[in-house]
């Protein structure tokens, strides 16, 4: 279960990425599909599309919202896509998937995408190897719950804070 306490200001509010017509989406998100239209010449995301729950019951999704990020991490071009869908009136899938975002087709090995609780305790994790285009952690949570992603290359690393 992820924490319930109040947010603070800076956490990423997941319900607004919603909105109708949202192109720009806060911290430093764009819509997935503006992104790919977009896109010249990076073989990486040539068959990307959004992630999505493989469960059965996600088959008639409410709503769904997919959002990526692009960042630089060491000397790695990288890119997180985070992908949001409201299964029921309770219960959320959060899907973040992180790929290179470069000339290179693979992730550095020993890259970490970690999954957080309280913005310090590890929910989730995954680390790639040397022949991984890219990673991916899945988990559900409530409205109102929030939730970390940690993005790690030996002692470099960026979090982004979110609110479900």
């Amino acid at each position: 279960m992820l924490n319930l306490t109040p947010f603070p200001p800076e956490f990423i509010s997941l319900p607004e990425w919603l909105q109708p017509n949202q192109i720009q989406l806060n911290g430093d998100f764009v819509a997935l599909e503006s992104f790919l239209q977009n896109l010249v010449g990076n073989l990486v995301f040539r068959y990307a599309n959004a992630p999505r729950s493989r469960r059965a019951e996600t088959e008639d999704i409410l709503e769904s919202i997919t959002g990526i990020r692009q960042f630089q991490l060491a000397e790695y071009p990288l890119a997180l896509v985070l992908a949001y869908q409201v299964e029921t009136e309770e219960q959320r899938t959060i899907i973040a998937r992180l790929y290179p975002n470069g000339e290179d087709s693979y992730l550095p090995p020993d890259l970490k995408l970690t999954v957080l609780e309280d913005t310090e305790v590890v929910f989730l994790e995954a680390i790639s190897r040397s022949a991984d285009n890219w990673i991916q952690l899945q988990f559900h949570g409530e409205p109102g719950e929030h939730f970390s992603i940690k993005i790690e290359l030996g002692d470099i690393s960026i979090t982004d804070n979110f609110m479900i």
